[in-house]
């Protein structure tokens, strides 16, 4: 990527997030951007290809928080499934504080392009992966959630979970978070601490149950 492209692709990323910040996701419009961002709207479909695309790109500014907590709250968690509900639980208290955004970036109509727009993204914002492990930035970058929760769960394997267990774990567990997050997007609740406390009793037993039957 050309530094010209960087430079004009950060600019209409920063627009869109201060009209995000002062407004909201829905209130985000092409206009605005062009008149906060200083080009026209031409010049914005020369670097991305609509509003939804340009969204995703300003949603990942969200996850920065996100990362962050992360690192500090998995660093000393080693049992595999322990680390995948504890991520769950971080990704939680971002998801249902921004359910707009993040349902957005991992289950909405552009989420297969996650993988492709995070890269882009730091590679447009570099100084945000600062002090980031190379495990987490590998998570984030695997692709869509479904590709990020099979990277997570490969060392269930050492805990005699299957293949097949890994797989149902993987698709029941973010079929059941997408309703949980559409819900609270819908209902624009971003104090959803019964919401969150309900969706990780559920995993905690989806993952026990299919433990115990391996046993």
């Amino acid at each position: 990527m050309k530094l010209k492209e960087r430079r004009v692709m950060s600019y209409f990323i920063e627009a869109t997030i201060e009209i995000i910040e002062k407004e909201g996701i829905d209130k985000v419009t092409i206009r605005k951007i062009a008149d906060k961002s200083g080009y026209n709207s031409a010049t914005l479909y020369n670097y991305f290809k609509n509003l939804d695309v340009l969204l995703m790109y300003a949603s990942v500014k969200y996850l920065e928080g996100y990362i962050k907590d992360l690192k500090k709250k998995i660093v000393k968690v080693d049992n595999p499934i322990d680390r995948y509900i504890k991520i769950y639980e971080v990704f939680n208290d971002f998801c249902f504080k921004y359910p707009d955004i993040y349902f957005n970036m991992f289950y909405g109509t552009y989420k297969n392009m996650l993988h492709e727009i995070i890269n882009e993204y730091y590679v447009i914002f570099p100084e945000e992966l600062e002090g980031i492990d190379e495990d987490i930035m590998l998570m984030l970058t695997s692709g869509n959630i479904f590709e990020r929760d099979k990277a997570i769960t490969k060392s269930f394997l050492k805990c005699g979970y299957h293949k097949e267990d890994i797989d149902f774990i993987i698709e029941t567990t973010i079929r059941v978070h997408s309703s949980y997050l559409y819900e609270a997007m819908i209902n624009k609740d971003t104090s959803n601490k019964k919401t969150k406390e309900e969706f990780i009793k559920y995993l905690k037993n989806l993952i026990y149950r299919v433990g115990d039957r391996n046993e």
